[in-house]
């Protein structure tokens, strides 16, 4: 199982923007075939930090959702909104 971390931070007075573009990516990456999890959370301190929890049945199930119409809508919508470059964590989870 691959998961996925990424961190958004936005402009002050462009969350709700944020919010409003991520909507159709979150529901069309729900369904796609072998994602497992799709969550959007809001930091407690900062509201305009944005962290993407993410599980995928495998790497090729990410690459696949990269190249998506809703995710390249998305990744287009929240440039001009962000504060700083995305920081995006990809590991490979195993059981231990």
């Amino acid at each position: 199982m691959i998961l996925v971390v990424a961190e958004a931070v936005v402009k002050q007075g462009c969350a709700e923007q944020f919010l409003k573009a991520a909507a159709p990516c979150i529901a069309g990456t729900r369904k796609e075939a072998e994602n497992i999890t799709y969550d959007l959370m809001v930091d407690t301190s900062n509201p305009c930090k944005f962290t993407f929890v993410e599980q995928w049945v495998k790497k090729e199930s990410l690459d696949q959702h990269v190249q998506t119409e809703h995710f390249k809508t998305f990744a287009g919508a929240i440039q001009n909104l962000l504060a700083a470059e995305l920081v995006i964590n990809v590991y490979e989870a195993k059981k231990l």
